[in-house]
């Protein structure tokens, strides 16, 4: 049968570029970047990078697969149930998604007025005014999936020197969930929507034994220190409250 395995040694080297801060630092701040470098472009060049912003952005709020990202669609998959009001809600039928399960999830407010602004000045300038994909092609489709994903590849690399693919988001999503809640595969489970725990687990089994063994490590410091802190207070004002227990 098909054997689960876990992240390739390939992935597993990217991901180690942001078990440093100035990385992360790097790339959680570059949609932003990208959106105020199009403030200075205007036309198509201006598009293409609030895209960029938005593609990169997105994938960081919402680690979907490249092939779910690529197919979004106004009034199909981004809908603002408010009226204008309001944030988007990402909502993907099971029938498009690889584990059959339906998806949905408010986005935040930053990425629902970087897609306002773009869907009203930005993608009139590079494709047909019906055109109702959030990455549009030129005529009524959308881009190709190897086309964004070069990308988004691209852009990282000019601005932040990193190696990173759209895909790898997911894993960073997986990464950096985990070390805030070592041991709670079930949500990332959901976040990430695989059918099986096990595929989760097996992806990233080597993050949450580093985690929880920090964890685990921070406790032990601090027993020690606590132990320490026992043994050399010859403070009287300790003692006392000691003796009233």
């Amino acid at each position: 049968g098909s054997q689960v395995v876990g992240m390739t040694e390939k992935n597993k080297r990217c991901l180690r570029q942001f078990d440093d801060d100035h990385n992360r630092q790097l790339l959680l701040s570059l949609p932003d970047r990208l959106i105020k470098i199009a403030q200075s472009q205007s036309g198509e060049r201006a598009a293409i990078a609030v895209q960029k912003a938005i593609v990169i952005e997105l994938l960081l709020m919402v680690p979907l697969r490249m092939v779910n990202v690529i197919s979004l669609q106004f009034g199909n998959h981004l809908v603002k149930p408010g009226g204008n009001r309001g944030n988007y809600l990402l909502t993907i039928p099971g029938k498009e998604i690889k584990n059959e399960q339906p998806f949905e999830v408010q986005l935040p407010q930053l990425l629902t007025n970087y897609i306002d602004t773009y869907r009203e000045l930005h993608i009139p300038t590079i494709t047909l005014p019906d055109n109702r994909y959030l990455f549009p092609n030129k005529a009524d489709g959308h881009k190709a999936q190897a086309t964004l994903s070069q990308q988004i590849k691209e852009t990282i690399k000019q601005h932040t020197g990193l190696d990173m693919t759209g895909h790898l988001f997911r894993h960073l999503c997986g990464k950096l969930f985990l070390e805030a809640n070592p041991g709670q595969y079930e949500i990332i489970r959901q976040i990430l929507g695989h059918k099986n725990l096990k595929t989760t687990v097996n992806f990233y089994t080597g993050i949450n034994t580093k985690e929880s063994t920090r964890v685990f490590d921070a406790l032990v410091l601090g027993e020690r220190q606590r132990l320490l802190d026992q043994s050399t207070s010859g403070n009287p004002k300790k003692e006392k409250t000691s003796t009233h227990k």
